[in-house]
C-alpha cells in the first residue's frame, strides 16, 4: 500500500498466503462439521425416543383398565348392550358379591323394560331345568318388579319348588319385597339396611310392602304353619307391613299362639304390636294386647320382649295389663322378664 511497484510486490505476496489460509482454514471446518454430523445424530438419537412407561400407549404397560376391557372414567360411554345370543340370566347364575348385584340390578332393569323378555323369565322360572339356586336368585329379582304376571308366577312356582326349603324361603320373601320407586333397579344390595333381608347369593332386599292381592296373603298366611322354621320367618317377614289388614291380623294372632322359636314369634309379633299401638279401643286391640302380653312374659323369648317393648312402652293397657305386669316384677320370673315388665 504504501510505494511502488517493488513495495507492493514485497507487500503483496504475504497477504494474498493469509486469504488463502483463511479460505483453506473455513473449508475444512465446514467439511469437519459435515463428516461429524451423521454420529452426532446417532448419538443424540436415543434421547428422542419415547421411554417405555411415557406417554405413549402403545410402548407403555398396559393398564388394569386396558386388562379388564374398560376405558377411563373420562372416557367411558353406556354399557354395551348384551350380544344378541347371550343368556339373559348368566349373570345372575355366574355371578358372586358385587358381581351378582351389578347382575341382578341389569336384570331388574331390563326386565322392566322389555315386555317379551319378563314373559320368558317368568316362564323359565317354573322351568324344572333352571338350576335351583338361579331360579331362588330370579325369584328375589322378580318379586322386585311391580309386574303383570310376576305375583302369579311366584305363587305357581311355592306349589311346583316348595320342596326345595332355600327356593321356598327366598319365594315367600319375594312375594313382600319393596317395589317402589318402580324405575330404581339397584335394590339388591338392602340385607343390612333397616327392613332388609339377606337371600340367595348374598342377595339383600328390603321387605315393606303392605299387599293388596287376596292371594298372596293367603299364600302366606299359609305357611306361617308350615313345618319349616325358616319358611314360617319368611312368610312373617312378608306380612310385616300388612296388620292393617283384619285377615292378615286374624292369621297371626292364630301363628303367635302356637309358634315356639323366639326368631319367628318376634317377627309375628311385631305387626301386632305396631298396630295395637295406633289402634282404636275395642275388643280386637284387648284381645291382640292379651296375646302380645302372654308371649312376652314368657322367660325364653328374648328377641319378642325386644320387637315388642317400644309399641307396648307407649300404649296405655287395660288394668288386667298393669296387673300381669307386676306379677312379673317379683322373684319369680327370670330377670329378663323382669326388666321388661319394669320398662
Amino acid at each position: 500500500r504504501g510505494g511502488g511497484s517493488g513495495g507492493a510486490g514485497g507487500g503483496g505476496v504475504p497477504g494474498r498466503y493469509v486469504v488463502l489460509g483463511i479460505l483453506v482454514l473455513s473449508v475444512a471446518g465446514i467439511l469437519a462439521l459435515a463428516l461429524s454430523a451423521p454420529w452426532s445424530e446417532s448419538r443424540r438419537a436415543p434421547v428422542q425416543q419415547t421411554p417405555s412407561g411415557g406417554d405413549d400407549p402403545s410402548s407403555a404397560p398396559p393398564s388394569a383398565a386396558r386388562l379388564e376391557g374398560t376405558s377411563s372414567p373420562q372416557q367411558a360411554g353406556p354399557p354395551a348392550a348384551a350380544s344378541p345370543g347371550a343368556d339373559p340370566l348368566r349373570g345372575l347364575a355366574e355371578g358372586e358379591g358385587a358381581e351378582l348385584v351389578a347382575a341382578a340390578t341389569a336384570l331388574r332393569g331390563r326386565l322392566r323394560l322389555e315386555r317379551s323378555l319378563l314373559e320368558a323369565t317368568l316362564t323359565r322360572l317354573l322351568d324344572p331345568a333352571l338350576g335351583a339356586e338361579t331360579r331362588a336368585r330370579l325369584a328375589f329379582v322378580l318379586g322386585t318388579l311391580d309386574a303383570p304376571g310376576v305375583e302369579a308366577t311366584l305363587l305357581a312356582s311355592l306349589n311346583r319348588f316348595g320342596d326345595d326349603a332355600a327356593y321356598l324361603r327366598a319365594a315367600l320373601l319375594a312375594l313382600g319385597a319393596q317395589q317402589e320407586p318402580a324405575d330404581r333397579d339397584d335394590v339388591f344390595d338392602m340385607g343390612d339396611r333397616p327392613h332388609g333381608v339377606s337371600g340367595p347369593g348374598g342377595l339383600g332386599i328390603t321387605i315393606r310392602r303392605e299387599l293388596a292381592s287376596a292371594a298372596v296373603k293367603a299364600a302366606l298366611l299359609r305357611h306361617l304353619g308350615h313345618a319349616s322354621e325358616s319358611a314360617r320367618y319368611a312368610a312373617a317377614r312378608a306380612l310385616d307391613a300388612s296388620a292393617a289388614s283384619a285377615v292378615v291380623r286374624d292369621g297371626l294372632r292364630a301363628a303367635l299362639l302356637h309358634e315356639e322359636i323366639d326368631a319367628v314369634a318376634a317377627r309375628v309379633a311385631e305387626p301386632l304390636g305396631r298396630w295395637a299401638a295406633s289402634a282404636p279401643a275395642g275388643t280386637e286391640r284387648s284381645a291382640v294386647l292379651d296375646l302380645l302380653l302372654t308371649q312376652a312374659l314368657q322367660g325364653d323369648l328374648d328377641e319378642t320382649r325386644f320387637r315388642l317393648e317400644k309399641d307396648l312402652g307407649r300404649i296405655r293397657l287395660p288394668e288386667a295389663g298393669y296387673d300381669r305386669l307386676l306379677d312379673a316384677t317379683g322373684t319369680g320370673a327370670t330377670p329378663a322378664v323382669r326388666l321388661f315388665a319394669i320398662t
